[in-house]
């Protein structure tokens, strides 16, 4: 009949070895949250120099241009590209159009290279 209950004593002990135990756990779901997060973002801007590749493909630019942009949508602004298409991202861009010849252009968003001709 003495060991009847736990004392004060005790409960404070498991508690402090439950605690100690679940920070190394939270410090992980938090790291891995902020590690898909800076992929998102990386991902992000991979895509956004694709697609805008694409549009200055379209828009047959007859223009040679160098162009440094703080982000996607200071570019989207400059081309008249509808914000809905550009995913979020905060990385810089540099845009080069070069003239090969009169009718060829080559056009480097990035690391992204592609050579079109004007119709």
């Amino acid at each position: 009949m003495k060991n009847k209950g736990e004392i004060l004593l005790e409960s404070i002990l498991s508690i402090f070895i439950i605690s100690v135990s679940l920070i190394p756990i939270c410090n992980a779901i938090t790291n891995g949250y902020k590690y898909m997060k800076k992929i998102d973002l990386k991902l992000n801007h991979e895509i956004n120099n694709k697609n805008l590749l694409e549009y200055l493909k379209m828009l047959n630019i007859d223009y040679e241009l160098y162009k440094e942009f703080i982000d996607i949508s200071e570019a989207a602004s400059y081309f008249n590209i509808d914000k809905n298409y550009i995913l979020e991202s905060d990385k810089s861009i540099i845009v080069e159009l070069f003239k090969i010849d009169d009718k060829t252009f080559k056009i480097r968003v990035e690391n992204y290279e592609e050579v079109y001709t004007k119709k």
